[in-house]
């Protein structure tokens, strides 16, 4: 191939219109090099058919006629020679176009008006196929097409082939990617549904909790307050008996003193627990931030989770500075410290007979630092990575979700734009560091 076509085709093969899945721009691109190297007026893209019955054009250029074609069918039915040709996949050479076997048939209808005197056709092949053809059509005087003007066709014909195979694997990546996006978008919706359906279910056993806890105060005071009731009516039929005297009497005042105080007691014990789970409700459901006095909302917190705890005897310890109040979201640090409260009851005090969760919290310039501690069986080293993964549990199958950890790690990292670090060895319990921006600190 002589050093121009070389030239043309190095540069045609290097562009990036070639490979950036933009067909109509690669076509532009191999014609107006055709023109070029052939010293052509019309030349055009055009796919067959699998079953060869027609061909198409995707794009023609004249630039004698000044025209442009995109949309154009040829028909088996009116030019069956030419079809025929084309099914051999090779190069059609017409010299003369008007009598060459593969292309006479357009001689009146096609060539004359046209002015086309000679036609070089050369197969687009894809994954070994072949699936269209690169036209070149001279206007003038008959010419005889060189083997270097052939492979100078056939090799800008391949990087058609090139450009289609860029084309369907960007279509392919689109689709992945609407693929990806949508399982993503998917996935995002479900976790959000599962991760308030988390939420709804720690409150839930809050609910129940409290519930256990109110039964018990509440069921001593209606004893104490029925009680009371039999002493009056005994007082009242000794009275109308005429059996009333001082003894009696100042036992009645002896007893009923001793049940009021049980009842005062045991209804200040109930409102005392219901205004805990009140303001634990407050602290899980509320998403605004203020101000919020820490070390109450965390024993409200305490008290609340008191049936979970009751059940493997896990005493909590709260070393924080009374009224530490901060500026920040209430709901996050009472999610984030039920969870891992929640989290060592399930899973770290099953062999344990002193059960014991520590939960310190401090202000250090300008940051909120929390350490949550338990002397539980601790984390095995491989799953200290993947304990903040959603869905991961190693309770699958026995109510284990796998999103409480993952609910913290979100929380702590995205809402209250803090660190979360994990320690822990097995058979010594757990250690997590929390530290989190202070934005505002009252005086």
């Amino acid at each position: 191939m002589n050093e121009q076509l070389e030239g043309i085709l190095h540069q045609v093969s290097k562009s990036p219109l070639i490979d950036n899945g933009e067909l109509q721009k690669a076509y532009r691109l191999v014609i107006s090099s055709l023109h070029k190297g052939l010293n052509i007026q019309r030349a055009g893209v055009w796919f067959v058919r699998s079953d060869y019955s027609e061909i198409n054009c995707q794009l023609l250029i004249d630039t004698y006629h000044q025209t442009e074609i995109e949309a154009l069918t040829i028909s088996a039915l009116n030019y069956p020679q030419y079809l025929l040709a084309l099914k051999g996949e090779r190069a059609i050479l017409a010299n003369d176009a008007h009598t060459n076997n593969a292309t006479s048939e357009f001689s009146e209808g096609y060539l004359t008006p046209l002015e086309i005197s000679s036609m070089l056709d050369v197969p687009i092949r894809h994954k070994g196929e072949m699936i269209g053809i690169i036209c070149c059509e001279h206007i003038g005087n008959k010419r005889q097409w060189s083997e270097d003007e052939a492979t100078f066709a056939g090799s800008l014909a391949d990087l058609i082939g090139r450009a289609i195979n860029a084309h369907a694997f960007k279509e392919s990546e689109q689709k992945l990617n609407d693929i990806n996006n949508k399982l993503e978008q998917t996935i995002k919706e479900r976790t959000a549904q599962l991760v308030e359906s988390e939420k709804m279910a720690a409150l839930g056993n809050l609910v129940a909790g409290i519930a256990h806890e109110v039964n018990t105060p509440l069921g001593i005071s209606i004893t104490a307050s029925s009680a009371i009731t039999d002493s009056i009516k005994k007082l009242e039929k000794a009275m109308e008996n005429g059996r009333l005297s001082e003894v009696l009497f100042k036992s009645f005042l002896q007893e009923s003193y001793e049940l009021l105080f049980m009842l005062e007691n045991n209804l200040d014990r109930a409102a005392d627990l219901i205004q805990h789970f009140k303001q634990t409700a407050v602290d899980h459901s509320d998403q605004n931030i203020h101000i919020f006095d820490v070390k109450k909302s965390l024993s409200s917190l305490v008290l609340s989770l008191k049936t979970e705890m009751t059940k493997y005897g896990v005493n909590v310890k709260l070393d924080i500075e009374e009224k530490l109040t901060i500026y920040s979201y209430p709901s996050a640090w009472s999610q984030i410290f039920s969870n891992l409260i929640l989290n060592s009851c399930n899973h770290a005090f099953e062999n344990n007979n002193n059960p014991e969760i520590n939960i310190k919290i401090s202000i250090k310039q300008d940051k909120i630092m929390a350490e949550y501690m338990d002397n539980g069986c601790g984390i095995p080293e491989e799953n200290i990575a993947q304990i903040m993964l959603p869905f991961f549990t190693t309770k699958r199958g026995q109510g284990g979700t796998g999103l409480g950890m993952s609910i913290v790690y979100n929380l702590i990292t995205e809402q209250l734009n803090g660190t979360i670090e994990i320690k822990s060895e097995m058979g010594k319990g757990i250690r997590i560091l929390i530290e989190c921006p202070l934005t505002t600190l009252p005086q």
